[in-house]
């Protein structure tokens, strides 16, 4: 049973990749048989329950619907629904979240109204999946700690936790869901900059490395590439690598007696001048002065190699 026995409601919006919406928990989040029988009624919003334990029948529009564990159903808005109490068992364990789809306003991007229709059709014609793996059983179980415990930060935590059981969710309907979740935006916002970072924290050291040699690796042209390090970074491909460059370059000062000249050739740098003027552009002194002050115990950034 739930620890706090005091009514309680959160309404939060979810983001479901590029899909957005309102959901809505309540006491009724977690229920046993006593908590889970109602009187026919319908809603504006959708309905999503998941039985974790026992059997309950979910009579939807006239129609039963027999659930078992880890199975999940899906109610629609304006669909007259109730709980079975004769065909629900005495150990049922039960879970239960709303939301709404937030629909989508003038400034919405196209990724947007294709994430939201395909969402709505997904929706249209899904009334249940199966759990097969059991993992959502523990996602629920957290929300009703979150939510009975409220600890600091613990919205933004069931904000993380509905958007993976809503994933999962239509995931398990074994529909279409690339438009929720655009390719690209999995490529910019992970794999890509995993491969940029590779790139050029293994390849930094390499003299008259070019922009040419990034957009090999990432089998991109060389002025997509550009515009991909200019979208990710806000720098060109020369600003970023002295970025790392030099991130290497504080490290060795700090941590080694290299001579300065050897330093900055080691770095991947043609000219020990050129690069005392990077090196001075971002820390405001000297790689000389760095050290100095590195030395006096002035200088304690934890540079990473």
């Amino acid at each position: 049973m739930m620890p706090e026995k005091t009514p309680y409601s959160l309404y939060f919006p979810v983001r479901l990749g590029e899909a957005k919406l309102f959901v809505y928990v309540d006491e009724n989040l977690r229920a046993e048989k006593d908590k889970c029988t109602s009187a026919p009624h319908s809603h504006h919003f959708y309905e999503l329950k998941y039985v974790d334990a026992g059997g309950s029948a979910q009579e939807i529009d006239g129609v039963t619907y027999m659930m078992r564990p880890r199975d999940f159903i899906l109610i629609r808005p304006g669909e007259y629904h109730y709980q079975d109490p004769a065909l629900t068992l005495d150990t049922v364990v039960q879970y239960s979240m709303r939301f709404e789809i937030i629909k989508q306003s003038p400034n919405s991007s196209a990724n947007e109204e294709k994430a939201l229709y395909a969402l709505t059709a997904l929706l249209s014609s899904t009334r249940s999946v199966k759990d097969t793996s059991g993992v959502l059983s523990h996602m629920f179980k957290r929300l009703v700690h979150e939510i009975s415990r409220k600890e600091d930060g613990y919205v933004s935590n069931m904000q993380m936790i509905v958007s993976l059981i809503l994933t999962e969710f239509v995931r398990l309907t074994k529909q279409n869901i690339k438009p929720l979740f655009p390719s690209e935006d999995v490529k910019y916002s992970g794999f890509m900059i995993t491969k940029l970072e590779h790139f050029f924290s293994r390849r930094c050291y390499v003299h008259n490395i070019k922009i040419e040699d990034l957009a090999a690796e990432i089998n991109f042209s060389p002025r997509h590439t550009a515009r991909l390090l200019k979208q990710i970074y806000g720098l060109t491909f020369s600003e970023k690598l002295n970025e790392v460059r030099i991130r290497r370059a504080a490290h060795k000062l700090i941590h080694s007696t290299v001579k300065i000249e050897q330093l900055s050739h080691d770095c991947g740098f043609n000219s020990t001048a050129y690069f005392s003027t990077c090196f001075k552009k971002i820390h405001g002194i000297t790689p000389t002065e760095f050290r100095e002050k590195a030395v006096l115990g002035k200088e304690d950034t934890p540079y990473a190699e």
